[in-house]
């Protein structure tokens, strides 16, 4: 019995913070999609940044039903048999990505996405329920180049249809060079 008990709440921990984690992102993603003052957004953008949301907002209110049982219950039957016939999440967590001159200009005179990957990595990356990379610069092309700093790294928001290519879902942007044009 403890240990139920002690599975429940530790899966509770792990799915509170799972919900905390889409719930950054979810608002992240909204506010850094919103129409600026001289910008528009483009369609395909926007269609992504909804579709995503919504699979987020599903994902939620699946864990938050699952979570709806109180802590003094032992799970019934019933609930312990839907957790273990659920399909398994695959989800890629891959390290950084970097959209310097070399890897566009093979982009843009090759054959687009798959001049710089290669079909087994994208097969993998967006067979993936989701799929998250380190985003090793930001998607601007205001600021002002961080004096003294031997690399500086930014892209054109243009460019960022070439995530949805590779199958992403989920960026990061932790690094040392988020801030290399500035805030």
């Amino acid at each position: 019995m403890k240990r139920s008990r002690l599975y429940k709440l530790l899966l509770f921990d792990v799915i509170a913070l799972a919900v905390i984690f889409v719930a950054v992102v979810y608002v992240y993603l909204n506010s850094s999609f919103a129409p600026q003052s001289n910008n528009s957004i483009d369609e395909p953008e926007l269609l992504f940044t909804q579709s995503f949301a919504q699979k987020m907002e599903t994902s939620l209110n699946e864990s938050l039903r699952f979570l709806s049982v109180s802590n003094d219950e032992i799970p019934t039957e019933e609930l312990q048999q839907e957790v273990v016939t659920r399909k398994p999440i695959l989800m890629e967590v891959t390290g950084d990505v970097l959209f310097s001159a070399s890897p566009l200009n093979k982009y843009d005179s090759g054959n687009g996405i798959t001049s710089i990957l290669s079909t087994d990595l994208l097969e993998k990356m967006n067979s993936a329920d989701i799929t998250m990379v380190n985003l090793e610069f930001p998607f601007s092309t205001r600021g002002t180049q961080m004096e003294n700093k031997q690399y500086t790294f930014r892209a054109d928001p243009a460019r960022c249809s070439i995530l949805k290519e590779m199958g992403v879902d989920i960026v990061s942007l932790a690094n040392n060079h988020i801030l290399d044009f500035g805030t």
